[in-house]
């Protein structure tokens, strides 16, 4: 046992390290270990090899830098201390995008105007308003799922929060369609 370096187990101490990072950074951070393929994946075999993917997200880009460090202080330990080659590729960083507030205002009017509760999130999700922010002031309109679960094959809404949640958005188009914006 003391002569063997199990990748698995490696593997095993980075998912443990991601999921101390996202509490050590709240509130607001996020961390997901999403794929793990560990090779040659037999009952009997010492894994010599693992790929996985990390997600962190945070909304502020400082401390999602510093989330980032963290783990690859982490990684950089771990490789000496059980004998293993860890390489990290980064391959995909969006940075954190923050919503119009003009936009967020008009969304919130629109609630108000039709007496809907509403509270402002912060969300990891990859939208298509991420993208739009680049180019044009942006915001999104979020509607309750069953149990807050979403981006998951289980989500569910009631179309009544559909119905309200688009009600929202007509109303934010029609104040937005005014001469004075």
């Amino acid at each position: 046992m003391p002569r063997r370096r199990d990748a698995l187990v490696g593997a095993s101490k980075i998912l443990q390290e991601v999921d101390r990072v996202g509490p050590h950074f709240a509130p607001n951070a996020c961390t997901t270990v999403g794929i793990i393929k560990a090779y040659p994946n037999s009952r009997n075999m010492i894994p010599g090899y693992v790929f996985l993917t990390v997600d962190l997200r945070h909304p502020k880009n400082g401390i999602l830098s510093k989330m980032i460090s963290t783990l690859k202080t982490f990684c950089s330990r771990l490789a000496a201390s059980d004998k293993l080659k860890i390489k990290i590729t980064g391959l995909v960083n969006f940075p954190a995008v923050s919503f119009n507030s003009s936009r967020i205002a008009t969304i919130r009017e629109g609630a108000k105007l039709l007496s809907l509760p509403y509270k402002s999130i912060v969300s990891g999700a990859d939208h298509d308003a991420v993208y739009m922010a680049r180019v044009r002031p942006s915001g999104i309109i979020f509607i309750p799922c069953k149990d807050g679960i979403s981006y998951n094959e289980v989500e569910s809404a009631s179309y009544d929060d559909c119905a309200s949640g688009c009600n929202v958005l007509l109303h934010a188009i029609l104040q937005l369609a005014q001469p004075s914006h």
